[in-house]
């Protein structure tokens, strides 16, 4: 939900009250005991060398290949580490796109 503040000097100024909801729920460290398992990554090969992460039907980021390395960026392109294996480098992705994107949970039927 967005709010429009009315204000002229403010008019073109929105306030997104759920993201806000989503940000200080991540600030405090809330979580609900029955909050359903989080949303399951699936990955492409968009090129040699190249993951793409679809995470529960939206985009989660990159994992690039360079050399022995594995440089990973999130959903927003935000560096997110340089690893040694694929499978480090796409497990601490899907660790990063649970904590960014707590409400996308989707389970596959």
């Amino acid at each position: 939900m967005s709010t429009i503040v009315a204000d002229r000097e403010q008019s073109a100024t929105t306030v997104d009250t759920a993201t806000i909801e989503v940000i200080t729920g991540i600030a405090a460290g809330i979580v609900s005991e029955d909050a359903p398992s989080r949303a399951h990554v699936v990955w492409s090969a968009a090129d040699d060398g190249l993951w793409a992460a679809n995470y529960g039907g939206y985009y989660g980021g990159v994992v690039d290949q360079q050399g022995a390395h594995f440089f990973v960026s999130d959903t927003y392109g935000q560096y997110v580490g340089d690893f040694r294996s694929l499978d480090e480098a796409q497990d601490r992705l899907a660790d990063r796109l649970h904590e960014l994107l707590p409400d996308v949970r989707r389970t596959l039927a």
